[in-house]
């Protein structure tokens, strides 16, 4: 899971409206990002939308108190695709710079696990002895604030997007076979404009 932290609120923190951060629009972004995935047009636009929506809860929870309270938003299984977004947002540096400042007033860092090691042997030593049902228990109810949090303030429909259908339709398995797939689409354009005849038989 991948954590999200912020700078400190200084000089003029910011809380916008969720309307007023998903009017935000780069197509350099999701340009960049259908180079890379095998994904529609409409599909890259979506994820885009779900990323500026993921930024605002960030920064909802950054002005009702979360970081004192120890926590914060993490990115699990399902939500990887969006993180594969906001990978290529940052891409963009002055863009992604840009836009954390102007509509937020401070910078959004993306964090990486760090220490994965004593991370997993330390979940190794909590579920250590407990069956499976007792692990997807333990998980469920330490995630579960953020469950919440994400059905109150974004609703149902974000929540049942993100937790349920990109759960079962963006896997990890789906998303690298969506990276081969952009991959040998795009070796077969190069290869073909050098010399058509060359075009590989792709099954």
């Amino acid at each position: 899971m991948l954590p999200s932290e912020t700078s400190p609120l200084t000089k003029r923190p910011k809380r916008p409206s969720l309307e007023e951060v998903m009017a935000y629009e780069n197509n350099l972004v999701i340009g960049s990002f259908l180079k890379a995935f095998a994904v529609t047009n409409e599909e890259a636009h979506d994820i885009f939308n779900q990323v500026k929506a993921m930024f605002w809860l960030i920064n909802e929870m950054e002005h009702e108190g979360f970081k004192e309270q120890q926590k914060h938003f993490t990115i699990d299984d399902s939500l990887v695709i969006i993180d594969e977004m906001w990978h290529t947002f940052i891409l963009f540096t002055k863009e992604y710079d840009r836009f954390c400042r102007e509509t937020f007033g401070y910078f959004i860092h993306h964090l990486p696990m760090v220490d994965t090691e004593k991370s997993e042997a330390e979940w190794a030593a909590q579920i250590d002895g407990l069956s499976r049902e007792q692990v997807v228990a333990k998980v469920m109810n330490e995630k579960r604030w953020q469950y919440t949090y994400v059905f109150k303030k974004l609703g149902q429909a974000t929540f049942l997007k993100w937790y349920t259908e990109f759960n079962g339709k963006y896997t990890s398995e789906y998303i690298l076979e969506l990276r081969k797939n952009k991959f040998l689409e795009s070796i077969t354009v190069e290869l073909t404009e050098l010399k058509p005849e060359l075009k590989p038989e792709l099954s």
